[in-house]
C-alpha cells in the first residue's frame, strides 16, 4: 500500500480521535510533559491511613480550660501505682542513683 500525505494525515486524526476517546494525553511530538507520573496513583490517602488519627488529649483541655478542673482517671490511676510501687521499694532511683552510677562507684 503507497504511503500518501492524505493517509499520514488519516492516521494522525485517528490516533488523536483515539487517545480523546480512551482518555489518554494526545503528544504526537513526544514532547516530555509529565503525564507518566500524573497518571500515578496519588500517595495522599495512603500516607493519612500510615500516620494514627490525632486525638485531643484530657491535659491539652484541662491546659486550655483550667477553670473546668477535669481529672484524668487514668493519670490518677498511673499515679497511685507509681506511689504504691515506690512504698514496696520497687519504683525508678533517683537521677544519678541508677545502675550505670553505681558501677562507676565500686571501681
Amino acid at each position: 500500500m503507497p504511503h500518501t500525505p492524505a493517509l499520514a494525515l488519516r492516521q494522525r486524526a485517528l490516533k488523536q480521535l483515539s487517545a480523546r476517546v480512551f482518555g489518554e494525553t494526545w503528544n504526537p511530538e513526544a514532547l516530555r510533559n509529565g503525564n507518566k507520573i500524573l497518571r500515578r496513583r496519588l500517595r495522599g490517602p495512603a500516607l493519612l491511613d500510615y500516620y494514627p488519627a490525632q486525638h485531643v488529649k484530657l491535659t491539652e483541655v484541662n491546659k486550655l480550660f483550667p477553670e473546668l478542673k477535669l481529672v484524668d482517671q487514668e493519670e490518677e490511676q498511673r499515679l497511685s501505682d507509681v506511689d504504691a510501687l515506690k512504698r514496696r521499694g520497687k519504683g525508678a532511683p533517683k537521677k544519678g542513683e541508677g545502675r550505670r552510677a553505681a558501677k562507676g562507684k565500686r571501681k
